[in-house]
């Protein structure tokens, strides 16, 4: 927050000092001069990843060619172009009215997020984007009422009567605070149902990663008290099997499990049900035989007093890689 407020406004002093100084070269000096914390930035990620052992084929990805493309066509279009058009107005436009513009980098990343997922945005997050639009218009409002006042109001002002002025100036202020009121309001609302909902989130994978640790310490007293009475799974095989069959099978450790873990989860909030999908991978052995499996998993939580609850599942078995 503190470097996306400052940049503007430097960015824009800068520019203002020197009216001689070209917004196309000097957004192509910008981004000249990240480059190498960019390259930087890379070459950790890409020594944190193999200190973690993962298996993505750095440096250019598995497919090197789209790789290549996609980061010319994102530093192109994203970073220069848009670092030219934020120059051009930062030259032309109040500072003031410069800063919102930033708002719309907001607006165009959660736009591309719900293009890629092919789903409309939720009530909530219609009004965040409400309230960041609203704040711009009203801010480009004000800077028309404070700049763009006619000259023969300005020419006559000695004979308008003194405390016209003040008292205008006072309605303006208290139009303005009004409208703050407004805005916060709405922003308290809106912080208090992100925030309850980003708990939901945060609780319901805090279950599910106690709930595969029970798996692989054959705990069932920790899945007794996480899973619904009327839990039901569905495994990769069709069979449809009850929470205390579930129970026994755990009890028994067989199979049992060395690894049992969930990636790439995704939750859906439905008022008091949760929708979570992702993959299960486990590792272990049955009647001495090691076996290791993914799974597609789909689990359907439900909100109790004391907490979530898991109501069903349902599991299928994705092929071996070759």
């Amino acid at each position: 927050m503190v470097c996306w407020t400052w940049y503007p406004l430097r960015n824009a002093d800068w520019l203002r000092a020197h009216p001689d100084r070209s917004p196309r070269a000097w957004a192509t000096a910008q981004g000249v001069a990240i480059l190498p914390l960019a390259l930087l930035g890379y070459a950790l990620l890409w020594g944190a990843m193999k200190l973690r052992g993962a298996d993505f084929p750095m440096p250019l990805g598995p497919r090197p060619e789209f790789f290549i493309a996609l980061m010319v066509a994102i530093g192109l279009f994203a970073s220069w172009l848009g670092t030219l058009c934020w120059n051009q107005a930062s030259q032309r436009l109040p500072t003031a009215l410069v800063g919102q513009l930033i708002v719309f980098e907001t607006l165009a990343a959660l736009a591309y997020a719900f293009l890629l997922r092919g789903q409309m945005p939720r009530p909530l997050t219609l009004v965040g984007i409400g309230l960041l639009i609203g704040g711009v218009l009203w801010a480009y409002g004000s800077s028309r009422s404070r700049c763009c006042v006619p000259r023969t109001v300005t020419a006559c002002s000695d004979a308008l009567p003194s405390p016209a002025i003040p008292d205008r100036g006072r309605a303006m202020r208290q139009a303005m605070w009004k409208r703050a009121n407004v805005l916060w309001a709405l922003l308290a609302a809106s912080s208090w149902a992100q925030a309850g909902e980003t708990e939901d989130r945060r609780d319901i994978l805090a279950v599910e990663a106690a709930l595969c640790r029970a798996f692989e310490d054959a705990d069932t007293k920790t899945l007794e008290r996480h899973l619904d009475p009327g839990f039901t799974l569905v495994d990769s095989r069709g069979v449809v099997t009850d929470l205390a069959a579930n129970l026994a099978e755990v009890a028994s450790r067989e199979p049992r499990y060395r690894v049992f873990r969930n990636q790439d989860q995704r939750i859906r909030l439905h008022g008091d049900a949760a929708i979570v999908t992702g993959v299960t991978h486990i590792e272990g052995d049955s009647q001495g035989q090691a076996f290791t499996a993914d799974f597609r998993f789909t689990d359907t939580w439900i909100r109790y007093p004391d907490g979530w609850k898991l109501a069903a599942s349902h599991a299928s078995r994705l092929a071996d890689a070759p």
